[in-house]
């Protein structure tokens, strides 16, 4: 239904005609029942042809019915006609003639013609619901307004787009989902994901990450969601209530995501192609602020003259270059430098070697869909065939995906009507092994390499690096590395294939009563290959783990040559849907039923194999003659790994509905969920979830009538429960096989109990309080959205310490508890609409704030205190109080008073009578030490959103959509270890501006050795002796991060008619779209974008400009 928004002048202006008459009548539903608020109107385009007053031109103008569905306008008298809409139902357009001034209109609902117009019905995977009766907090975007080109996966488009839902990227990687937020995090173990439902059909394998560590390239993954093309998605609703997801039952806790795709409509073919053309820019090298050659070489030499320093002192080109020439020790004392060393300086100052432009790239991409649609009256189709790929920032990096969308439906008779519908892609990823170390990740190693490292030697060999590692070339222990060989000599590929599909029957009993049967189906199967090749650091590393020494000589019981892995994971997972639902409209009174069962299962089998001495060009491997048992059951060694999983729910549901007069409405709904995973204990066996809500529609009261200016005022209130699984626990004992030594000089095989059985383990449960006003003004030219809420999440699984005599150090148990609330604002505006020109903007604000309320231990890292009375994204932080006078740490007591770091950690020597200055301890207990963290804030923003505006000028249209974030709290990582400085790695050009005695101002902390202060236990401490790793959390690396980034501008235009109708186009447009070109912070200095911040091992988040055409035929 095309909505329309009049403003308030426009309505005033109908009295201004210069002749003009006044027409009557009554406007019901196709009952005879009267409908109130209906808008009566004279469209702009007859205005602009039949009316010549200029102050009203472009302009529609009318007015709306009372409450018992009567009207009263004045029209000019030579005028043709008149429109009457109302959300729900089919806008009626009626001829006027000059002779009669009464007309009484009967508009038919949408439900009542069978004609479901999913641009005005809430779609929530269950039912399709009258917005004038929706009582949940539920949003719905077009995909029209949030569509972006060269974009992989759909969930990049709802960054900014909705109140509610935060999304954060941790990568820039091709095809990977962000962190999707909505309405805070409900869970401490289980997933923390969004359900995302497809054409009715939820979908599994879409949980994200952590993506934060060395190893986030080699984990190359395949998610569900990112096999849909998002040019086949016609709109996205998100459910965030519990009265919207309580229907889901134990997978909606984190809220739900229903994504309606497109269908055939009745009509002629229609025949669309779209291409795109996109460039992803290398990276801005400059936001690192490396060291360049120069500064490099210099900052060597100065520490090569310092005779306190110990830590990986031989290490770097500059220390090696000097005590090759037996020249360091003369440095050291002041002498200086010979002609023969300078010039071998110079020539390392001027290999400025730019390792961006060798790892990063700037790539061009290409995504093409082509689809066509149609239908009669009894049958109608949708196909479309796309192609997307992608190169990522990193070299050697790909994603390429191919869909294929079939949809047909049937109407077979009068009452049954059938559906089939196909989604397939085929997705293949590729990447290099780079999981040896965390220098073998091109993201952190381009922060590491140094600058003059050279890629080829004199004779065009590979140049290694020895700096990278601490190993010297002529020390037996050197292992060959450099990334640019790594990456000709490794592959790591990920194949994916999908198939979703969803089978659907529909059937009439009797007029309002309806049987539905819904089949789904869900088939994956990824085959990830990684291979390293004879020549590869990973096959070199691999085999210098197993070398030992015998009859005086080096052996290796791995055999030379490549390794061979393969990781297969095969999914099946379907569900079956049956239900009956009823409804009913008589009077002022519409029913609504709806009952039904759903059973679905999931079946997933893992196997890994893995080959050694493999050649590649015979497909062979070399059997591993391993020396003794030990070796042989070396997890590192395995040769062939299977693992299967089953889950299997059953699960039964209901809602109902009531609306009185369009005014009052009632909903409530319960499901039953049973799993196997749980009800070892027949009490926790099946999980209740249930809700209610109502809605209050003011506008359509009464004594609304006379306030023209408020088209909609309605206030909801909610109040459920929605549930949560935690896959990854059990409540029967789960145990490991194994081969170990229970007697000396004999091993057996045994079975290691990995997880302690708990009969009462359960499923997590959270309460929603919400409640909403929705407020609309000059007919909808306004649009304000308030809501506000309250989840209280218990039972969460955690995991719990257990007594020694158990065996047992802990288990999972249902202990933990969290609270979310927070606001959401929502202001939609059509700030002008003319006939040439139309302006609309969307703004949204949110405010989550949540706090862990009950829990034994963090969940994350057991080093920081327990988490409870703080947020679940908590920063933990030791309070460091600047520098000292000799350029150290000072730290704020419990007292807030300075103290050194002796006496903060309470440090000393046991060996200081026998060994001074080789050991340190702290005195202080686990708990004292986990007592000392501090709360730094949220990794969480304090308040986020959107801002969106779209504009067409006659053929032209222009869209911005922006998104931002206000008090995220992250924690940098330092910029150099003060204790452990390695000359052999670059640093960022912070550790120039170092405390010297000259240079006391700073606060980057003095680079100290074991003899540099009076106090060697300070570097004892920070240098080997702190296994918490404080230094990594100290309070002055903190930042508060504020940032509003333009996600995307798009300017488009469309051909005129005129000049495509003789070539049968309907429609020809061109685009051309920039996505991140512009990001307005208060600074992050270090990394490559503050989404990213205090991630050194990220893929970059790439700006890009997308060149397009679209055509229809």
């Amino acid at each position: 239904m095309k909505k329309l928004s009049l403003p308030l002048f426009a309505i005033a202006a109908v009295s201004a005609f210069a002749q003009e008459r006044t027409i009557t009548g009554q406007v019901m539903d196709e009952n005879g029942f009267p409908i109130a608020g209906a808008s009566v109107f004279i469209h702009s385009s007859i205005i602009s042809k039949e009316v010549a007053e200029p102050n009203i031109r472009n302009n529609a103008v009318g007015t709306i019915t009372d409450v018992d569905g009567n009207y009263r306008l004045n029209i000019p008298k030579n005028l043709s006609q008149i429109s009457i809409s109302y959300d729900g139902f089919e806008t009626e357009t009626i001829s006027i003639s000059p002779q009669k001034n009464n007309y009484n209109v009967i508009l038919t609902s949408y439900f009542a013609k069978g004609q479901l117009n999913l641009k005005d019905l809430v779609v929530t995977g269950y039912q399709k619901i009258d917005p004038n009766k929706v009582t949940s907090a539920v949003a719905t975007v077009q995909m029209e307004s949030i569509q972006q080109k060269g974009v992989a996966v759909v969930d990049q488009m709802l960054e900014g787009q909705i109140a509610g839902v935060n999304l954060q990227n941790s990568t820039g990687r091709a095809g990977e989902l962000g962190n999707i937020q909505i309405r805070g995090i409900s869970t401490l173990r289980g997933v923390s994901d969004p359900l995302w439902v497809v054409d009715d059909i939820p979908l599994e394998g879409n949980n994200t990450p952590d993506l934060s560590d060395k190893n986030n390239l080699d984990d190359l993954r395949s998610y569900s969601i990112a096999g849909i093309n998002p040019e086949d998605i016609e709109k996205i609703t998100v459910l965030k209530d519990a009265s919207a997801t309580s229907i889901y039952g134990a997978r909606a806790a984190n809220g739900v995501i229903v994504v309606t795709t497109k269908k055939g409509k009745k009509g002629k073919l229609n025949i669309n192609l779209s291409s795109n053309t996109f460039v992803n820019f290398r990276p801005d090298a400059e936001r690192i602020n490396l060291m360049n050659s120069q500064q490099k070489v210099d900052f060597e030499l100065e520490l090569a003259k310092r005779k306190d320093l110990n830590y990986r002192s031989n290490n770097g080109s500059i220390a090696r270059l000097l005590q090759k020439e037996g020249f360091l020790e003369a440095y050291q004392n002041g002498e200086a430098l010979p002609s023969s060393i300078v010039s071998q300086l110079d020539v390392l100052r001027s290999n400025n070697l730019d390792w961006w432009k060798e790892l990063y790239q700037t790539s061009i991409n290409h995504q093409h869909t082509a689809s066509a649609s149609g239908g009669g009256d009894l049958h109608n189709f949708y196909i479309s065939l796309a192609y997307y790929d992608e190169q990522g920032a990193l070299k050697g990096t790909d994603y390429d995906r191919l869909n294929i969308t079939l949809k047909n439906s049937f109407k077979l008779n009068e009452k049954l009507s059938i559906g089939i519908n196909l989604f397939g892609a085929s997705i293949s990823q590729s990447s290099y092994l780079t999981d040896q170390g965390s220098f073998t990740n091109p993201n952190n190693y381009l922060r590491n390499v140094n600058p003059y490292q050279l890629i080829y030697d004199d004779n065009g060999n590979y140049a290694y690096d020895e700096n990278i590692n601490y190993i010297a070339k002529n020390n037996a222990d050197f292992v060959k590395f450099n990334i640019i060989e790594e990456r000709q000599n490794t592959r790591n590929q990920l194949n994916s294939l999908q198939l979703k599909g969803n089978f659907d029957l529909n059937y009439e009993i009797f007029k309002g009563l309806n049987y539905r049967s819904l089949f789904g189906i869900q088939l994956e199967r990824n085959g990830n290959e990684k291979w390293a090749s004879e020549d590869s650091y990973f096959s070199r590393i691999y085999r210098a783990g197993t070398r030992y020494f015998a009859n005086g000589k080096q052996n290796y019981w791995l055999p030379s040559g490549g390794i061979l892995q393969n990781f297969d994971t095969n999914n099946f997972h379907y569900l079956w849907r049956n239900n009956l639902e009823w409804q009913k409209s008589l009077g002022a009174h519409d029913v609504n039923l709806l009952a039904g069962m759903e059973i679905r299962k999931e079946n997933t089998t893992f196997t890994n194999t893995k080959a050694f001495g493999y050649n590649d060009k015979t497909n062979q491997p070399t059997p591993i003659v391993f020396r003794n048992q030990t070796d042989a059951t070396n997890s590192l060694y395995e040769a062939y790994k299977k693992i299967e999983l089953e889950n299997a729910y059953a699960s039964f549901f209901g809602t109902a509905s009531y609306t009185y007069d369009r005014r009052y409405t009632v909903f409530g709904s319960l499901r039953y969920d049973g799993s196997n995973l749980f009800g070892v204990d027949p009490k926790y066996r099946y999980l209740p979830i249930w809700s209610v809500s109502g809605a209050w529609n003011i506008h359509n009261e009464r004594f609304m009538e006379y306030l023209k200016s408020i088209s909609t005022l309605k206030l909801r209130a909610s109040y459920g429960f929605q549930g949560n699984i935690d896959k990854t626990t059990s409540p029967i004992v789960i145990a490991q096989h194994q081969r170990a030594a229970v007697l000396p000089g004999a091993s057996e095989d045994v079975l290691r109990v990995t997880s302690p059985p708990n009969a009462k383990l359960r499923w997590e449960k959270t309460e929603n309080i919400g409640a909403g006003v929705e407020l609309g003004l000059f007919h909808n030219r306004i649009n304000l959205i308030i809501d506000y809420y309250e989840r209280n999440s218990t039972d969460l699984i955690t995991p719990s310490r257990l007594p020694l005599e158990t065996g047992f150090a802990q288990t999972m148990v249902n202990f933990g508890a969290i609270k979310n609330q927070g606001w959401e604002f929502t202001l939609n505006t059509a700030n002008i609409d003319t006939k040439n020109f139309h302006w609309s903007s969307s703004f949204n604000i949110s405010k989550n704030k949540n706090i862990v309320k009950k829990v034994e231990f963090n969940t994350k890292n057991l080093n920081f205190p327990s988490g409870e009375a703080y947020p679940v994204d908590a920063i933990w932080l030791i309070r460091d109080a600047g520098l000292d006078s000799n350029g150290a740490p000072q730290f704020y007591n419990e007292n807030g008073e300075i103290v050194s770091a002796v006496d903060f950690y309470q440090l000393s020597d046991p060996w200081a009578a026998f060994y001074p200055s080789f050991m340190v301890e702290s005195g202080l207990s686990v708990d004292q030490r986990r007592a000392q963290y501090q709360y730094g804030g949220s990794r969480s923003p304090k308040w986020f959103g959107g801002l969106a505006n779209h504009f067409r000028y006659k053929n032209w249209d222009l869209s911005i959509n922006s998104s931002f974030v206000l008090g995220r709290k992250a924690l940098a990582n330092p910029a150099y270890n003060f204790t452990a400085v390695d000359p052999g790695v670059n640093y960022t050009r912070d550790i120039l501006n170092t405390w010297k005695p000259n240079n006391k101002t700073t606060k980057n902390p003095r680079i100290i050795g074991q003899k540099t202060i009076p106090d060697g236990l300070v570097y004892n401490w920070f240098n080997s002796g702190d296994d918490f790793n404080t230094y990594l959390a100290f309070q002055s690396r903190v930042k508060e991060l504020n940032y509003f980034r333009i996600n995307s501008i798009r300017l488009g235009y469309s051909i005129p008619s005129e000049y495509l109708k003789n070539m049968g186009i309907r429609n020809f447009k061109l685009s051309v779209e920039g996505r991140n070109l512009f990001v307005f912070s208060n600074g992050y200095s270090g990394y490559f974008d503050p989404e990213t911040y205090g991630n050194i091992y990220a893929s970059p988040i790439q700006k890009s400009i997308t060149f397009g055409l679209s055509l229809n035929f």
